[in-house]
């Protein structure tokens, strides 16, 4: 049986076999299981990223699942593979062990962060803007200061602004006070 799957406007067209190679998978779910939205109807939309999803039927075609697929962002490939549930398909898939051993299903380079208590929030402030609003205020705050910064030595250059002492002073001071 020929299906059709809207993906956030692009259309992808398969056949119901190729969706029941991967057990465990959501779409294996929505063509096996009669609660599925595939089991009885012939096309479906699915809202999510679409080159994505390409990538993701893909392996259902030939059972290759990219760790990191070009022009995806590490944290929305991730979200999508987690989204179809692809870690839980009980066909071994080549790409997959890779993902599993590497961990990198986690949003972020989750090598690097330290385990959860207070370190962790220190970092996630520090360095993921995305984690919390204080932790996005802090990455603009930083982002103001190095413009600032840079605009600062931008102007320390302009020999009229140096030869007049106020402006010299002032422009020390404030480059001080953005460095500190």
């Amino acid at each position: 049986r020929k299906l059709t799957i809207y993906c956030s406007g692009m259309r992808n067209m398969t056949f119901e076999a190729t969706l029941r190679t991967l057990p465990g998978t959501l779409l294996f779910n929505m063509v096996a299981h009669p609660s599925g939205e595939l089991f009885s109807q012939s096309h479906v939309h699915i809202d999510r990223h679409p080159i994505a999803f390409v990538e993701i039927l893909n392996a259902y075609r030939n059972g290759f699942l990219p760790v990191e697929p070009p022009n995806i962002a590490p944290e929305t490939w991730a979200s999508e593979v987690d989204h179809f549930r692809m870690l839980s398909c009980t066909k071994t898939l080549t790409g997959i062990d890779v993902m599993k051993s590497r961990n990198s299903v986690h949003l972020g380079n989750s090598a690097n962060r330290p385990p959860p208590g207070w370190k962790r929030r220190i970092y996630d402030l520090m360095d993921d803007p995305r984690s919390s609003m204080p932790a996005y205020g802090v990455s603009m705050v930083l982002l103001v200061l190095i413009v600032a910064s840079v605009l600062l030595v931008c102007l320390e250059t302009v020999k009229e602004l140096m030869d007049h002492p106020t402006w010299s002073e002032v422009l020390r001071r404030v480059d001080f006070s953005i460095v500190a």
